[in-house]
């Protein structure tokens, strides 16, 4: 039996429907996260920015904010080598306008450190580890949109993903819906 035009129409929107809407169930919003919370980047932090660091969950796209006076202060992202030995020569990236946002544009460590090599010596220094991908904290336990939030993002749990269907899935569910009624 031959299928009409607008069966074939249906059956092809009965299965990509699905799959775009599993796919919008992945969405995760990037968190920007302040390095010292109101402190910010400073010699001797009230917590050390390696325990926050690892307490806290990092994914692509998420960015840190450094608040350090100009002049007084910059950060540098150095490699591992250049890290271990507060080596300042040939940073991958400078940071030396006072308040500075970067990017997590990758998963993998990204390592920080003092522009002042005493500072870096004396500890302000801060690795973080970013995942590929995961649920993104949810805003009354893990957002940090403005400098008094400190704590950690909290570890994913079964609600805290949030749904977003962007316009064209939501056509294709109008038009999926709209086909059933023909």
């Amino acid at each position: 039996m031959a299928m009409g035009v607008g069966q074939s129409f249906l059956s092809l929107l009965l299965l990509v429907i699905p799959m775009l809407i599993l796919s919008s169930l992945s969405e995760v919003t990037a968190t920007k996260y302040y390095v010292g919370g109101a402190e910010g980047w400073v010699l001797k932090p009230n917590v050390s920015y390696n325990d926050w660091a690892s307490k806290t969950r990092f994914i692509v796209n998420d960015s840190l904010y450094f608040k350090y006076q100009i002049d007084h202060d910059s950060v540098l992202v150095v490699t591992k080598e250049a890290y271990d030995t507060c080596n300042t020569t040939h940073p991958i990236h400078a940071m030396e306008h006072g308040d500075s946002e970067t990017k997590l544009d990758k998963p993998g460590p990204f390592y920080f450190i003092s522009g002042k090599v005493d500072h870096c010596k004396l500890g302000q220094k801060l690795t973080v580890v970013v995942l590929s991908s995961g649920p993104a904290p949810s805003p009354s336990h893990g957002s940090h949109d403005h400098p008094g939030h400190y704590a950690p993002a909290p570890a994913p749990t079964s609600g805290s993903a949030s749904v977003t269907l962007s316009g064209s899935v939501a056509v294709a569910l109008a038009l999926g819906v709209g086909m059933l009624f023909i």
